[in-house]
């Protein structure tokens, strides 16, 4: 545990190590399909809501990058509007630097009825340009 950061980890730290690898394998198969499905529906809620934008899938992780720029609009009028009127706050992809602008970084380790009222949120605020 040295060699992570920590210089003095607890008692309590370690029994939870200890156990996550000895008897956690169940739950980690369980965790990695649900993710798997949260992608799916999120792939499929997409492609059917908001046409403009296309995702990057993941590659061992549960963060996805949507590609707003279909919607050809500014990081700055993006940002507003996923804000101001999704009510959501995301990570911009600008923050990491030129190549992410245009995207959008959305966590997908949550349970899909909370997922889903997001999705739908980001949907209603860029519904006006679907059409466009």
């Amino acid at each position: 545990m040295y060699g992570a950061g920590y210089s003095q980890p607890n008692a309590l730290g370690l029994f939870a190590t200890q156990a996550a690898y000895e008897h956690g394998g169940s739950w980690l198969d369980s965790l990695l399909a649900y993710l798997e499905t949260n992608l799916e529906q999120t792939k499929a809620f997409l492609a059917k809501h908001m046409k403009k934008t296309s995702l990057i899938e993941p590659e061992g992780t549960y963060l996805l990058w949507i590609d707003m720029r279909g919607y050809v609009l500014s990081d700055a009028e993006i940002d507003r509007r996923i804000i101001e009127r999704a009510k959501l706050w995301l990570d911009a992809g600008h923050i990491f630097g030129a190549a992410g602008s245009g995207f959008q970084h959305i966590n997908t380790a949550r349970p899909w009825s909370v997922l889903e009222k997001g999705l739908t949120r980001l949907t209603e605020a860029f519904a006006d340009l679907e059409a466009v």
